[in-house]
């Protein structure tokens, strides 16, 4: 006698589940996120570092966050149009200089489409490539300058020391959020996250983590761009 056949269901919750992990890693792409931008978001709406511990409706919230970022779950490339994004060490670069700047309030738009349109304009070329690293190099260059403009040295040399660069960057945030009347003159950054955000953190010897910092930039632009009418995005 032959064996009936054997039905498998499928967890709708699971499917659904699967389809915005699924999303998240696409936006993570799409955007250019560097990888602790990512981490500092994960874990806003997730409390876990990693997409892969978040609930359905965890998983949800980061999708909207990065829509409201720019990313484009229906995107579909485009017949004969080449695609922006390849990864090499000097576009991960830009990329994450061109979100420090969006938090910096340097930047109005952080999407990918956004940089590929400045970088256009910045080297006068019709299809900028990221694999071409001389024009790699101009634009780290413009990106930097600009982000002097605004208050933030992001470190000289190819081997920018990250911890120190991102401390300036949310010392710079500060800065503006000081001169914008939002944040009181001798507050230092515990200070603002807490009184601004409601954020505690309890630097171990008076030092911020990597992570941390990520996080206060990423929170601290937030409101920035929420209650500040001074900021004057440049691109």
């Amino acid at each position: 006698m032959t064996a009936p056949a054997r039905q498998t269901s499928i967890d709708p919750s699971q499917q659904r589940r699967r389809a915005l992990l699924a999303k998240v890693h696409i936006a993570k792409k799409q955007l250019g996120l560097a990888e602790d931008d990512y981490r500092a978001i994960i874990f806003q709406h997730c409390r876990s570092m990693s997409a892969a511990d978040a609930t359905e409706a965890q998983l949800a919230a980061v999708v909207q966050h990065f829509a409201q970022r720019g990313f484009k779950a229906a995107a579909r490339s485009v017949p004969g149009r080449k695609a922006p994004a390849v990864d090499t060490p000097s576009a991960r670069k830009a990329r994450a200089l061109w979100l420090s700047l969006h938090q910096l309030g340097a930047v109005r738009n952080p999407s990918e489409h956004a940089l590929e349109a400045f970088a256009r304009r910045q080297l006068g070329v019709e299809q900028w490539r990221w694999s071409d690293q001389s024009l790699s190099y101009r634009l780290i260059e413009a990106l930097k300058a600009m982000a002097l403009r605004h208050g933030w040295e992001v470190g000289d040399g190819k081997h920018i020391k990250l911890h120190a660069s991102k401390a300036r960057l949310v010392r710079a945030i500060l800065a503006k959020l000081v001169a914008s009347g939002i944040a009181h003159p001798g507050w230092t950054v515990t200070d603002a996250l807490f009184r601004l955000t409601g954020e505690e953190i309890r630097p171990i010897d008076l030092s911020l983590s990597l992570e941390e910092l990520t996080r206060a930039a990423h929170l601290l632009g937030r409101v920035l761009a929420e209650r500040s009418s001074q900021i004057s995005p440049e691109a």
